[in-house]
């Protein structure tokens, strides 16, 4: 059976995230599952990473093949789930580029909650990140 889009993207978004992170010691995965602190339910992350103590969960959209944006709806169950994770902070890709909106609620969620959020969009700044990442690892 062939990789789904939907879980190729997900694992698109671990493999960009094991590249942005730069440390040594780094660890990334994708697909996991992390228990709630208040609720104590189960919620589902796209991209998991634990370096040097620190732990962020990463969310991935891609919603090409609708031709749509992200809204804001998506990020406020992520900005939910970063309150009730044992996380330090968040990290959301998208395919496709975000509304207006979701940039704001980004920005003020983070002040709010007091993690970081990052929201990174657009395959083809995914790509340049990853080129510009192997071209500075072949100089080396």
């Amino acid at each position: 059976m062939g990789l789904s889009l939907k879980r190729a993207g997900k694992m698109l978004s671990a493999a960009v995230t094991k590249l942005l992170s730069k440390k040594t010691g780094t660890n990334v995965y994708h697909d996991q599952s992390i228990r709630r602190k208040i609720s104590q339910t189960l919620y589902q992350i796209d991209v998991f990473l634990e370096e040097q103590g620190h732990k962020k969960m990463g969310e991935a959209k891609d919603y090409t093949i609708k031709n749509a944006k992200v809204g804001r709806g998506n990020l406020q169950k992520m900005v939910g789930a970063l309150i009730e994770l044992d996380v330090n902070g968040g990290m959301f890709f998208s395919a496709t580029e975000y509304t207006a909106p979701v940039k704001r609620y980004a920005q003020a969620a983070q002040s709010m909650i007091n993690k970081p959020i990052f929201t990174e969009s657009g395959l083809n700044k995914l790509n340049a990140i990853h080129a510009e990442m192997v071209q500075e690892e072949e100089s080396s």
